[in-house]
């Protein structure tokens, strides 16, 4: 089971998510909070897989919330779900290590999928989301530098540009999870990037997978 904690200051939306999260046999809410004023004891206290966050809240929004627990819990991922499609909040959250960004317009069944897809290591965007990075990155970097990448690290970053997860990328190149990681963390390294959103975004806009 992936054990998740939601933050969304909106009732009726804490209901609804609780209430969809409960149709699914792979996710169970572990608690939910109007506010992110004490994430980082509720994490220590619930110990989630992932984190559901809402963006605009009172006190502390969710950008700020997903910084604290960026530093504190590096690898803990932190999915977005909010109303909110501007660019400043989509790069904003991106930057600071969200694991995805959804919509709440999305389709029920697709915030569930999201939120499998989270947890196993992919970064899910909501479709005109995705189309917003895309088209930020769209023009191609002008400097052709030489990252050094193996061809092993480049075959992982060409799954991850494509969606998949660890695991995915791990079952496809016939290599174990642990691996793949190792693989990941040299990405970080030589890409001068911090989350797997920058190296995806990286990869896209500089061309470095075909």
């Amino acid at each position: 089971m992936i054990k998740i904690i939601l933050f969304d200051d909106n009732p009726k939306m804490l209901d609804s998510l609780i209430t969809l999260i409960g149709t699914s046999d792979r996710i169970e809410v572990a608690a939910a909070f109007s506010n992110a004023l004490h994430v980082i004891e509720q994490i220590k206290s619930h110990k989630p897989d992932l984190v559901l966050m809402d963006i605009d809240m009172p006190g502390i929004n969710g950008i700020e919330g997903l910084k604290q627990i960026n530093k504190q819990f590096p690898q803990l991922p932190v999915l977005m779900l909010t109303s909110f499609d501007d660019e400043e909040k989509v790069f904003g959250a991106l930057r600071n290590g969200a694991r995805g960004y959804l919509l709440k317009s999305m389709a029920p069944q697709k915030i569930l999928k999201s939120i499998e897809d989270a947890a196993a290591g992919a970064v899910p965007l909501s479709d005109n989301v995705a189309n917003k990075v895309l088209n930020y990155f769209k023009q191609p970097s002008t400097a052709e530098i030489n990252y050094h990448l193996t061809e092993r690290e480049l075959e992982v970053l060409k799954h991850l540009v494509n969606g998949k997860s660890y695991q995915q990328a791990a079952d496809e190149m016939i290599i174990s999870y642990e691996t793949v990681r190792t693989h990941v963390k040299h990405l970080y390294t030589k890409l001068g990037v911090a989350t797997l959103a920058e190296a995806v975004v990286k990869a896209v806009r500089e061309n470095l997978v075909d």
